[in-house]
């Protein structure tokens, strides 16, 4: 079998690559190794941009240079520059592109916090029907069909964009690109020092296929325990879990290496989420900052801000303390508080959105969360009974409320400087309380590339044919993931941008090879 490029992983990334390089009127043939394309890219909900078509319609003020220098300034120069400069101009050309297959967007228009540049992020519209059957991997705990359309409201907004996957994969087939389904690639060919071929499995059969390049966008590693534990410190299922179950096992990473690929900071893409059942009601009475968080050991480890304005902040956090997790508090007061003035942040992964707690269904959603096996809900009649029930010593949990009080009375946090108008003191049973731990969604860096998305040897210069694209080269993500909220989109942006560069750069180097 021969091709010209070769795509391994049929995600955002590949199918981006693909469907650029198809565009340059060269022969593609993609591999992925699932039954059904898309990845965990079916399970988010948009893409970051700026200067896009929707901005500039409602003169948004956040233009490119501001995207970068946001960007440098938070990775504190460690990203590659001229890489994040790519990416960013790459942008508003690619969410134009994606329009001309026929994915349409809307602006994300709630305000979650200070920290989110909200109108960066492009919803996915539900423009059509998809369906993903029992057998597709999905969200964690999420079993059986799956639809998305567009005469369906969802209460949770992930999944959009598996209506974009779907276009995408319509579009690569249409313009020629070969798709192997369940057809893992087991090897890379090399020779002379560049890139000439693949080993696949198809249809069970071990192939050989020529090629000038390939592009490798498999994604993360976050199933592969032994790859975890080794490049990022964390045991999976104990310190950090997954939050789907797609299984990344970082397989064409170590490919990369073993050809002489350098590697790049890796990180998981962490975030914190509560052991509560998805109930609008509770999970956004938890995630506000009038609320108290603690530590296993009853201390307070950060400012309460964090909580609903800045998950990744909090998860940086909760990585530092005594198993890796943290307990969220609030009382009769902050209940009645949030029923009378309403949310600080609003959720936006709900619809409708809600704005104020809703005490009946709240009350309703407590009693079906303590009846469950899977979450982890408190609600006790004393602070003692609440120690005793979240495994934290009753005295140095009243000690720290105590002190906290006292900042609330004084109207001045002096440990953390939360804001004054989050100060409200935790005095009146019932008490609530829910443990947080940590998730990710996959691995974010590994493999060295430049601005071309040409993958560098240790020496930093180009692996000729070689190129990579997405999570599997996002070390820019890995630096600080709270990218991915501050530039609403931005993993997804990342993988659908260097996509295109790859895909692009893979097909002129193609045309030009003797």
């Amino acid at each position: 079998m021969e091709t010209d490029v070769v795509v391994i992983g049929g995600s955002a990334a590949g199918l981006a690559a693909a469907i650029t390089a198809a565009e340059e009127g060269v022969k593609i043939a993609l591999f992925e190794k699932y039954p059904y394309l898309g990845g965990i890219a079916k399970l988010g909900m948009g893409v970051a941009a700026v200067e896009s078509r929707l901005q500039r319609e409602r003169a948004f003020p956040f233009k490119r240079d501001d995207a970068f220098k946001l960007i440098m300034e938070h990775t504190d120069w460690r990203a590659d520059a001229r890489l994040v400069r790519a990416w960013v101009n790459e942008m508003p050309r690619t969410i134009e592109w994606l329009e001309n297959l026929g994915v349409e967007f809307e602006l994300l228009d709630i305000y979650q916090s200070p920290e989110f540049i909200v109108p960066t992020g492009h919803l996915v519209k539900r423009t059509r029907r998809v369906i993903m059957p029992p057998d597709e991997a999905k969200w964690a705990g999420v079993t059986g069909e799956v639809s998305i359309a567009p005469d369906k409201p969802s209460p949770i907004e992930g999944g959009r964009t598996a209506v974009m996957i779907t276009i995408m994969a319509e579009r690569a087939r249409e313009k020629g690109v070969e798709i192997f389904t369940s057809s893992p690639v087991k090897k890379i060919l090399m020779e002379n020092g560049r890139v000439t071929g693949i080993v696949a499995e198809i249809k069970g059969e071990r192939t050989q296929v020529a090629c000038k390049s390939v592009v490798i966008a498999t994604g993360g590693f976050c199933h592969n325990k032994e790859m975890v534990n080794k490049y990022i410190g964390f045991e999976v299922g104990t310190d950090i879990l997954v939050l789907h179950g797609v299984e990344l096992t970082g397989d064409c990473i170590q490919m990369a290496w073993d050809l002489g690929a350098a590697q790049d900071y890796m990180a998981p893409a962490i975030l914190t989420e509560p052991l509560l059942p998805y109930d609008p009601n509770l999970r956004c009475a938890f995630n506000q900052p009038f609320n108290l968080v603690v530590n296993q050991d009853g201390k307070r480890f950060v400012n309460e801000e964090k909580l609903g304005a800045n998950w990744v902040h909090l998860a940086y956090a909760m990585a530092r303390q005594r198993n890796k997790c943290a307990y969220v508090i609030f009382d009769e007061n902050i209940r009645r508080h949030m029923e009378e003035y309403g949310f600080e942040y609003i959720y936006y992964l709900f619809r409708p959105i809600k704005v104020k707690l809703d005490g009946k269904q709240f009350d309703e959603a407590v009693k079906k969360a303590l009846e469950s096996k899977h979450s982890f809900l408190v609600v006790a009649g004393s602070l003692e009974e609440l120690a005793y029930k979240i495994g934290v010593r009753p005295s140095i949990l009243k000690e720290t409320i105590d002190e906290y009080n006292s900042y609330c009375e004084k109207g001045y946090d002096a440990l953390f400087n939360k804001n004054p108008r989050y100060l409200i003191p935790i005095k009146h049973p019932r008490y609530y309380a829910t443990k947080y731990v940590l998730y990710m969604y996959t691995t974010v860096g590994g493999i060295k590339i430049n601005e071309r998305a040409e993958v560098l040897n240790v020496n930093g210069e180009a692996i000729p044919g070689l190129y990579a694209a997405g999570d599997c080269a996002a070390s820019v993500l890995a630096y600080d993931f709270s990218l991915s909220y501050m530039l609403w989109g931005a993993n997804l942006s990342f993988a659908l941008n260097t996509g295109r560069i790859a895909g692009r750069n893979a097909a002129l180097y193609t045309k030009n090879i003797k």
